[in-house]
């Protein structure tokens, strides 16, 4: 690959990662990633030790259309007629240094559990899942999924969407914007469909293998990344003096900022209700609506217009959930976010081993409570150490290196 073709494609991500006066990636999804991360662990710490959910699966589709939308905007820039150049060598050495090195660094962390059974994985099985978690295709070949490191299951069903993502991108490339519009609504239903008929198909055999397929497996779940591309495609060609003046994007006009505004705050509001409402409700009165299941289906359209939202009003009103999610704590943690995720349920597992020795890992809570208070800052302080001196210098190396072949 050119030199100067390798520079464009780089110059072009690192410009899509910034906020600007265009229509683009902003501050704020990097903050929504990384408060996510840290409820995941809460709710983690807290189901491991109390056994309280605080529906924290029921998030999982803000991580599937950030994935889509992130990346339509990172490589969509490029114009329709030069998609045949889109380098696909040079795209998946990007996709690797930019997971595989924390992921291979959860592993390597999470392994003595599995070697002394006190983690997911049992003794005996110690060299079929390695098989499985060294390539990230666990979540494609077993149900449930078998992770050294309990949330590394999603970057193997990411894995499956980075596969497909340059064949997806040039389908939807050469569609108008009208059709991405529509097509927006079409994936949301399909993935709906798809989501509950699969549950209601399984969950007769089995519950749990139901639960897994219908929220986690790739091939179920590759509507919502779908629905993140497009979604992505169609904001960034907000910023073309050619665009379609007559598309409203998902229901509001481009130029209404103060509308898209409103609209994220209603939205994000109307998750945070239910997220926390059917958590107090099976808290306080243990009640389990199954929330953390049906969510994940019901609600990728809510969240995409939160996510679209946020950049459609970059460089106009500013929206209160943008304002929360530029918080620098929460773009710190947006910064250490992939780390965090994959780290802390391992420091779940390691402090219910050392507090409760007699005692066998399983989902009846392994570690006493006050384990919180030693989960929280290792893991945080963990995953800082892990992205300073491992995850960026390693995606740097390896992304200068492909740009060396």
């Amino acid at each position: 690959m050119p030199k100067t073709e390798v520079a464009t494609e780089r110059n072009r991500e690192l410009e899509s990662s910034k906020t600007t006066a265009g229509f683009g990636l902003v501050s704020a999804h990097t903050g929504m990633r990384g408060l996510l991360a840290f409820y995941i662990m809460l709710f983690h710490a807290l189901a491991f030790s109390v056994g309280w959910n605080l529906h924290g699966s029921a998030l999982m589709p803000v991580f599937f259309l950030l994935a889509g939308y992130s990346l339509a905007i990172v490589y969509g820039t490029q114009p329709q007629q030069q998609q045949s150049r889109f380098n696909v060598k040079h795209y998946y050495c990007n996709r690797f240094a930019r997971i595989a090195p924390v992921y291979y660094v959860a592993i390597l962390i999470a392994l003595p559990l599995a070697v002394f059974g006190r983690g997911w994985v049992p003794p005996s099985d110690i060299g079929w899942v390695f098989a499985t978690n060294i390539f990230a295709v666990q979540m494609w070949a077993s149900l449930p999924p078998s992770s050294f490191a309990g949330p590394a299951w999603t970057i193997s069903t990411l894995a499956f969407f980075y596969l497909v993502f340059p064949w997806l991108l040039r389908w939807h490339q050469n569609q108008t914007d009208q059709s991405l519009n529509r097509w927006i609504t079409i994936l949301a239903v399909v993935q709906a469909v798809v989501f509950f008929g699969l549950a209601l198909a399984i969950e007769p055999v089995d519950r749990w293998w139901a639960f897994w397929a219908s929220h986690a497996w790739p091939i179920s779940r590759v509507f919502v990344f779908d629905m993140g591309l497009v979604a992505g495609l169609l904001v960034l060609r907000q910023n073309r003096p050619d665009r379609d003046t007559t598309v409203s994007i998902m229901g509001v006009p481009t130029d209404q900022k103060n509308r898209w505004a409103q609209r994220v705050d209603w939205y994000a509001g109307t998750l945070v209700v239910f997220v926390i409402g059917l958590s107090i409700l099976q808290v306080v009165g243990d009640i389990d609506v199954l929330g953390s299941w049906w969510m994940q289906g019901v609600f990728p359209y809510v969240i995409l217009v939160v996510i679209a939202g946020l950049s459609m009003t970059s460089g106009g009103k500013k929206s209160y959930t943008q304002r929360l999610l530029n918080w620098p704590v929460c773009l710190f943690l947006g910064r250490i976010s992939l780390a965090l995720y994959l780290v802390h349920e391992p420091i779940i597992q390691y402090v219910a081993w050392i507090t409760r020795p007699d005692q066998a890992w399983n989902f009846n809570m392994p570690m006493p409570l006050w384990g919180i208070a030693i989960v929280l800052p290792v893991s945080l302080a963990l995953a800082t150490l892990i992205e300073r001196t491992i995850e960026t210098p390693a995606r740097n190396f390896i992304r200068a290196r492909s740009r060396g072949l």
